[in-house]
């Protein structure tokens, strides 16, 4: 993934499948007149990489961010507009992650068939489960998000659900490519969940291990390696720490035998040098996303580098 959000150049996978259950195609929405491939417009490198992988040669891919970019936070340039006013598919995370910045886009460039309800509009959050859903909201916890954590990629199964709903969708947007939509969604699934099963077995060795991160942004990957977070740096969900909240985080990862600090590319490390080393445990920097790192250029990559990086981890401490 370039540095720069655009086009996404991801790896593409061709093998021969069938994609079994027939699709209806009720409320057929036409591509964009200029182009003969379908346009999707992905909020997160993540859907990019699934729509790569299911949509193969008949979509072309925007990506809005990048792998070292907090989706929580994104600039409203031109060009944004412009690739909205262009797209026939949005797909997203989803559960306010993209709150501060999607609505202006679709108000200012997205067209009907991209709203909310109809076939183009697709949020991760609509269609898997989603984790830690607060008992309140208000502006005393933070940046918390009222339907649950919308971190939903690093969970294995997640990505199987959506690459499943967005063959749908597009079957639905697209039906000449309906037999390209099943066979690539047939040879991702196939690859995938052999891949899954890999890293299930590996994960087991993980379970129970302890770690500090600094924001709410592992629940998914914990949920599938049985990992355990002590504590987080931010105080709160978007707010940084003060010194006597890492006083209490120190406490909590020592008490707790924490063997590593998580870090996310894009978030600050001050906080998390000054825990590292007085509780004498390293950070780790996992890719978090399609991009997040050198070499990180799929789906395939982001978990096998996450999984092996944690093993490293478990066994030097």
């Amino acid at each position: 993934m370039p540095t720069d959000p655009g086009r996404a150049m991801l790896p593409k996978r061709l093998a021969r499948a069938i994609w079994l259950a027939p699709l209806a195609v009720p409320g057929m929405v036409e591509p964009s007149p200029a182009s003969a491939q379908v346009q999707i417009f992905a909020c997160e490198p993540e859907w990019a990489a699934v729509a790569m992988e299911v949509g193969g040669e008949a979509v072309s891919v925007y990506a809005a961010t990048h792998g070292r970019q907090d989706p929580h936070y994104i600039r409203l340039r031109p060009s944004l507009i412009d690739e909205m006013r262009r797209a026939d598919v949005l797909f997203c995370s989803g559960a306010g992650l993209e709150g501060a910045w999607l609505p202006v886009l679709l108000q200012r460039g997205a067209r009907v068939s991209l709203q909310h309800g109809q076939p183009g509009h697709l949020l991760a959050s609509e269609h898997v489960r989603l984790l830690n859903p607060p008992g309140r909201v208000d502006r005393s916890l933070g940046h918390v998000h009222a339907e649950g954590n919308p971190h939903v990629q690093l969970l294995p199964e997640n990505i199987d659900l959506m690459a499943t709903e967005l063959a749908r969708r597009l079957a639905e947007i697209d039906p000449e490519n309906t037999e390209t939509y099943r066979r690539q969604l047939s040879a991702f699934q196939e690859r995938w969940r052999g891949a899954t099963a890999g890293w299930m077995e590996r994960s087991s060795r993980l379970a129970g291990m302890s770690v500090v991160a600094y924001h709410e942004a592992w629940a998914y990957l914990y949920e599938w390696t049985g990992i355990k977070q002590a504590a987080t740096i931010e105080r709160l969900p978007g707010v940084p720490p003060t010194v006597s909240h890492l006083q209490e985080v120190l406490e909590l990862a020592l008490g707790a035998g924490a063997r590593a600090i998580l870090r996310a590319p894009y978030e600050p490390t001050k906080g998390m040098e000054w825990l590292s080393d007085r509780a004498g445990i390293p950070i780790v920097e996992l890719p978090f996303t399609v991009g997040g790192a050198e070499g990180i250029d799929d789906l395939f990559d982001l978990f096998e580098v996450t999984i092996t990086r944690l093993e490293e981890v478990h066994d030097q401490y």
